[in-house]
């Protein structure tokens, strides 16, 4: 059965439609690959860096400062509510992260702790108890990115006593429980706070690293290239004919 002209014409419009998409997503993967590879080297030149007060930080953000910066919070109170955050893998093995609400430099935030590991029964495990009060050293990140939503936060997990992980970080969901406005930062701590938590030595802005950004884009790539050689192929096969 032989196949009209304007078909022949939509479908050569659609295969050049699929290579710009295609070539579009690997430009995409790469663009995300470089953007967390110089995240994270400023994230290592912070972390490497003397720390300043969270004014002095605040400061330099307001004036456009966009990268880490490493900070130091004095006398801070640690005993405010506390969150656990669902579906944290390190080495292979699932865990929540930790979260406690402070406030510092007349402002509230929300306190990365550290890594727990989770039980196989998917049981949050017995929270390190905080010092009342402790000078520690952090690194001052935007608010995590938290991807898909793929279920609902329950109300359980927002009361603050950290029984029941959170699936994400909603700051507003949060803002809601605690009856205060929480900043559009979050604070890290340092490896050698020494609370019971593990600490990695660096930071991403989500769970993909650079490496794995580039292999989606190579793959990306290399289809919309197949996909470009299979309409040259059928182009010229049809003026053979």
């Amino acid at each position: 059965m032989s196949i009209s002209k304007r078909a022949i014409w939509l479908l050569h419009v659609l295969g050049l439609l699929l290579v710009s998409l295609f070539a579009g997503l690997a430009n995409w993967q790469w663009g995300r690959a470089e953007w967390k590879q110089s995240w994270l080297a400023d994230y290592a030149q912070a972390a490497q860096a003397k720390a300043v007060p969270l004014e002095v930080a605040l400061r330099r953000a307001d004036a456009g400062e966009s990268a880490p910066q490493r900070v130091v919070l004095e006398a801070v109170d640690l005993q405010g509510p506390r969150f656990v955050l669902d579906n944290q893998q390190r080495d292979g093995a699932v865990g929540v992260l930790d979260w406690v609400a402070v406030e510092q430099a007349n402002r509230y935030w929300l306190l990365e702790l550290g890594w727990l590991p989770i039980s196989a029964m998917r049981e949050v495990p017995t929270l390190p108890k905080l010092p009342s009060v402790a000078t520690l050293e952090a690194v001052l990140l935007p608010w995590p990115s938290q991807g898909l939503r793929l279920g609902a936060n329950p109300a359980s997990a927002l009361d603050g006593n950290a029984k029941v992980p959170l699936a994400y970080l909603d700051r507003m969901e949060l803002e809601v429980t605690l009856g205060r406005a929480l900043q559009d930062r979050v604070i890290r701590l340092l490896p050698g706070a020494d609370l019971g938590h593990r600490i990695d030595q660096l930071a991403l802005p989500n769970t993909l690293p650079p490496e794995k950004h580039r292999g989606y884009a190579m793959q990306w790539a290399a289809l919309s290239l197949l996909t470009l050689f299979l309409q040259a192929f059928f182009i010229w096969k049809g003026k053979k004919k």
